[in-house]
């Protein structure tokens, strides 16, 4: 499952790209990246591994930057 959703994270005014996606060439291994699209590019990433990876990158996602998805 991916989700890439735009929005708008609680602490911060710039507008970032949030994706979670399940890297390909490490299977059960999941990002969350936020690129932030207004600024400099900054990248920020959570990497999450082992049990339940993809749903806690997911709850992490909903958590940190309102992703609904």
């Amino acid at each position: 499952m991916q989700a890439q959703v735009e929005t708008m994270p609680r602490s911060h005014a710039a507008q970032l790209r949030v994706s979670v996606v399940e890297r390909d060439r490490e299977p059960g291994v999941w990002t969350v990246e936020a690129i932030d699209i207004d600024d400099d590019g900054d990248i920020y990433q959570a990497i999450f591994v082992g049990r339940d990876a993809e749903k806690r990158a997911h709850e992490y996602a909903r958590f940190k930057y309102a992703v609904t998805a």
